[in-house]
C-alpha cells in the first residue's frame, strides 16, 4: 500500500526496547520515548491540515463537558465505577502460554490498586506532591459472564502468529485475521495481550475524544505488548509492574500526558498543557527513575514538575500516582462519552445464572450468506434451517420442541431427540418453511420445550430474523442500473467479511441514469481483503448460453503500468450453480487491463466522467435441459487500496446457439464465417476464414456444451490440432454459429 496516500488517523503509541535486565541502565541511557502519539499527529498535521481542527475541536468539546459536570455527577456520591475487563491473548502457542493466567489477574491487582490510590509505592511522591495525591472510584473485574450470558475467566486465549499493526484495522483485534474480535466495547474493556507492536512499542489506545466516525467501536480497547503486561511469567524490566495499562488507561479513558498534546521531542514549548488544574505545567517528558525535585523552563520553582505520574514517560518503579483532577477527569467520561454510558458497573462481573434446564440457539449455520444483515438467504422455496444449539443447563438435554414461523403464520414444528450434554453444542435440522419468490418477512425460531418441559430460562431460546429471501429471477434478459435507493438492490447480496469498505450505490457517477455500484478503494487501506456482490438466482436450464455485460471505470492511485508489486485492486467475475458457495473465476481484470483512465496515475478521489466507463462482456456458460436450475453472478472487488471501481447497467440475458443437423449444412449456415475440412477428421482439421474477417474468435465445444479450448484465427487457413480428445461429434462456434465435426 502507499501509507503516504490518504490520513492515517492519530493514535496512542507505546515504545518499547525489550533488554534484559542486565542492560536495564542502558534503556534509561538512551532515554526511548515512552509513547508517541503527538510526533504521529504532527506528521499528518503536516499533510492534512484540517485534521488538526478536528481532533482539537472534539477534544476541547469533551474537556469543557468534564468540566461542567463531573463534579455534579459523579464527585458528590460515592459510587464505584467497576468495569468488566476481557484479555485476549494473541501469540503463539509457547508465548501464549508465557502469559499466565496469575500474570493477567496480576495486572488487574494493579490497575485496582492503582485507580484507587492505594499502591504501597505511593511512598515515593515527594512531600510536596503527597496532597495531590488522588484516590479515585474506577475499579476493574475479570469478566465473569460473555455478552451472550455464559460463564467465563475473562480471558480470551488464540494461537496465532498475527501480529499487532498499530493503527485502525489492527489485525489483532479481528478474528478474520488471526487475532480475537472484540467483545462489546460499550459494556467490556477490551485488553489485546500480544506481540511486535510495529518492534518498538508498550501499547496503545484511542482516546474518547476521537469519534465513531473516525475509530470504530470494534476497535476500542487497547493493546499491551506482552513482555510488559502484570507482573511476573512474561512481564520483564523495567516494564514490569504492570503500569504500561495503568498509562494506556489514562489515555483511554481522555487524559493526555502530563506535559500536553506535544511530541516530547525536544521541540517543545509551555503553550502545550494538559488541560488539568492540578498537574504543574511541564515542558516534555521524563525516563528512567528520578528522584528529588526536578524543574524545567515552564516550572522553574521547587516542587517542580510532577514527574512520578503515571502520565509521564518514566519506568514502572518510578511512576505511582494520578491526581484528583485526573481521576475527575476519567470519571466524567462515564457520563460524557456516548458509547460509555453503560461500561460502568454492568453484570458481566457476576458470575452467570445456571439453570437445570437451559438451551440456547447459538446461531443458524445455513441462510446466512450476507454479512451485515438481518436477512438470510434460502436456494428454494422449501427452506430448511439448520440451528446450533449449545446446552448452558446442568442437566442432559434428550428432547426438544422447536418452532420456526415466517411473518406470524402457523408454526412449523420440529421435535429433536438426542444426548445433549451440558456445555456441548449440536446442529439440527429443523422441518421446511415454504417460503414465496422475494423477501419472506419476519423469521422467528423458538425453543418451546426442554425434555418436555419448558425452559427454565427462556431469554436465550429464540432466534429472530427480517425475513427469509428466495432471490429467484424468473425471465432473462435481466437488467440492474442502481436507479432505486436501496441498497443492495432486491434478491442481491453483499458480502463484506471485514465489516469495512465495501460495494455501495452512490449518485456521483453513472455511465446511464443517476445511480451506480462503487467501492471505495481509495480509502481502504488494506491489502488481499474481499468484497462481493452476489446476483439473485438466474434461470439457466435450457438457456443455451447466457452472457453479462456491465459498464466500468476504474482508476488506480499509481501509474498502472509502474505497478510491479502486483498489489492493485482486482475485480473479478464469478459464477456458482444452484447456489452452491464454490464460484467459478471467468473474469479478472486489474492495471492496465481494468483501468479506464489510460496509463496515468489518479491520485485524487476518482470519479470517472461520462467517457471515462468502458463495456466489458462475459460468457457465463452454456446451459442444457440438463443444466444446473440457477446460476448466480458474483462482483468480487479484492483491494489493495488504490482507486474507485464503479459499475453500472448489469445486463445477464441469453442467446439460442443455431446447430446445423447435418454434415451438408456445414458450408451453408457458417459459410459466411468458416469453413472445416477435412470432416470426418482422424487427428487435424483445417479452418479456413472468410478474407472479409482479419481476426475471429472461436471456441471449441463438445455436445453438451463444456467448452474444450478457444483461441483467435487468424490466417486464411489454419490447423487445429484435435489429438487428445476422444471419437465423437464436437462443435466449432464462431459468432454464436456452429460446425459440426466429427472426430475418427
Amino acid at each position: 500500500m502507499i501509507p503516504s496516500k490518504k490520513i492515517v488517523v492519530p493514535f496512542l503509541w507505546l515504545f518499547i526496547n525489550i533488554i534484559p535486565t542486565v542492560l536495564y541502565s542502558q534503556i534509561n541511557q538512551h532515554k526511548k520515548h515512552r509513547c508517541g502519539s503527538q510526533y504521529v499527529l504532527d506528521q499528518q498535521y503536516k499533510k492534512n491540515p484540517g485534521l488538526k481542527s478536528l481532533v482539537a475541536k472534539e477534544r476541547s468539546i469533551l474537556v469543557e463537558k468534564s468540566k461542567q459536570n463531573a463534579l455534579l455527577s459523579l464527585r458528590n456520591n460515592n459510587t464505584t465505577l467497576t468495569v468488566s475487563v476481557v484479555v485476549h491473548v494473541v501469540l503463539p502457542a509457547g508465548l501464549n502460554s508465557s502469559v499466565t493466567d496469575a500474570q493477567i489477574q496480576s495486572q488487574i491487582d494493579v490497575l485496582n490498586t492503582d485507580y484507587a490510590g492505594l499502591n504501597a509505592d505511593s511512598t515515593r511522591i515527594p512531600t510536596a506532591f503527597k496532597s495531590r495525591f488522588g484516590k479515585g472510584k474506577i475499579r476493574f473485574c475479570l469478566a465473569k459472564r460473555t455478552p451472550d450470558g455464559l460463564s467465563t475467566t475473562g480471558i480470551v486465549r488464540v494461537i496465532s502468529s498475527t501480529k499487532s499493526d498499530p493503527g485502525i484495522g489492527d489485525p489483532i483485534k479481528y478474528t478474520s485475521f488471526g487475532g480475537s474480535d472484540a467483545w462489546d466495547p460499550r459494556k467490556y474493556l477490551n485488553i489485546w495481550v500480544g506481540d511486535d507492536l510495529t518492534s518498538s512499542f508498550l501499547g496503545y489506545t484511542f482516546t474518547p475524544s476521537l469519534s465513531l466516525s473516525i475509530v470504530p467501536l470494534n476497535e476500542r480497547g487497547f493493546v499491551n505488548q506482552y513482555e510488559c503486561f502484570g507482573k511476573g511469567g512474561s512481564a520483564l524490566p523495567p516494564y514490569n509492574l504492570g503500569r504500561t495499562a495503568v498509562h494506556e488507561i489514562g489515555h483511554f479513558f481522555n487524559l493526555e500526558h502530563i506535559w500536553g498534546p506535544s511530541n516530547c521531542d525536544g521541540n517543545d514549548d509551555c503553550s502545550d498543557d494538559d488541560g488539568v488544574g492540578d498537574t504543574p505545567t511541564q515542558e516534555g517528558c521524563n525516563y528512567g527513575v528520578p528522584t528529588g525535585v526536578l524543574t524545567d523552563n515552564c516550572t522553574t520553582n521547587a516542587p517542580g514538575i510532577m514527574w512520578m505520574n503515571y502520565m509521564d514517560y518514566v519506568d514502572d518503579r518510578a511512576m505511582v500516582m494520578y491526581t484528583p483532577q485526573q481521576y475527575t477527569r476519567m470519571e466524567a467520561t462515564f457520563n460524557n462519552v456516548s458509547w460509555m454510558l453503560g461500561l460502568a458497573n454492568t453484570d458481566a462481573c457476576s458470575a452467570a445464572q445456571s439453570f437445570e434446564r437451559d438451551a440456547r440457539i447459538i446461531g443458524i449455520n445455513n441462510g446466512v450468506t450476507s454479512y451485515n444483515a438481518s436477512l438470510l438467504y434460502a436456494c428454494n422455496n422449501n427452506f430448511q434451517p439448520s440451528i446450533k444449539v449449545r446446552n448452558v443447563g446442568t442437566a442432559t438435554i434428550n428432547t426438544l420442541r422447536i418452532e420456526s414461523r415466517i411473518n406470524n403464520s402457523a408454526p412449523f414444528v420440529t421435535n429433536w431427540s438426542g444426548s445433549l450434554l451440558p456445555n456441548t453444542e449440536t446442529d439440527i435440522t429443523l422441518n421446511g418453511i415454504a417460503l414465496n419468490n422475494g423477501t419472506n418477512p419476519n423469521l422467528i425460531i423458538d425453543i418451546t420445550q426442554v425434555n418436555g418441559l419448558a425452559d427454565l430460562n427462556p431469554s436465550n431460546n429464540t432466534l429472530t430474523s427480517s425475513g427469509v429471501v428466495l432471490p429467484i429471477i424468473l425471465n432473462l434478459p435481466y437488467n440492474e442500473g442502481f436507479e432505486q435507493a436501496i441498497f443492495p438492490p432486491a434478491n442481491w447480496r453483499l458480502v463484506n467479511p471485514d465489516n469495512d469498505t465495501t460495494w455501495v450505490r452512490t449518485t456521483n457517477a453513472s455511465k446511464t441514469g443517476i445511480g451506480s455500484m462503487v467501492i471505495d478503494n481509495f480509502n481502504y487501506e488494506a491489502n488481499g481483503l474481499s468484497d462481493w456482490m452476489i446476483s439473485p438466482l438466474i434461470p439457466a436450464r435450457g438457456k443455451d448460453s447466457v452472457f453479462l455485460k456491465f459498464d466500468v471505470a476504474a482508476a488506480t492511485y499509481r501509474q498502472p503500468s509502474t505497478i510491479t508489486d502486483n498489489l492493485t485492486d482486482t475485480l473479478q467475475i464469478l459464477v456458482s450453480n444452484n447456489c452452491s458457495n464454490n464460484f467459478s473465476n471467468l473474469y479478472a481484470k486489474s492495471g492496465l487491463n481494468l483501468v479506464t483512465t489510460g496509463d496515468i496515475e489518479n491520485i485524487n478521489f476518482f470519479v470517472p466522467t461520462s467517457a471515462q466507463w468502458r463495456k466489458d462482456s462475459v460468457f457465463i456458460g452454456y446451459y442444457d435441459n440438463n443444466g444446473p436450475d440457477y446460476v448466480q453472478v458474483a462482483f468480487r472487488n479484492i483491494t489493495n487500496y488504490e482507486n474507485n471501481i464503479y459499475i453500472d447497467n448489469i445486463q445477464i440475458y441469453n442467446r439460442q446457439r443455431i446447430f446445423p443437423t447435418s454434415v451438408r449444412e456445414l458450408n451453408g449456415l457458417a459459410s459466411a464465417y468458416i469453413k472445416a475440412f477435412p470432416n470426418p477428421f482422424r487427428d487435424k482439421v483445417i479452418i479456413e476464414k472468410d478474407e472479409r474477417f482479419n481476426v475471429l474468435p472461436y471456441r471449441l465445444i463438445n455436445v453438451f456444451g463444456q467448452q474444450l479450448f478457444s483461441g483467435f484465427l487468424k490466417e486464411k487457413q489454419q490447423i487445429i490440432e484435435i489429438v487428445n480428445l476422444s471419437p465423437g461429434i464436437y462443435f466449432i462456434q464462431v459468432k454464436n454459429q456452429s460446425i459440426k465435426l466429427i472426430k475418427q
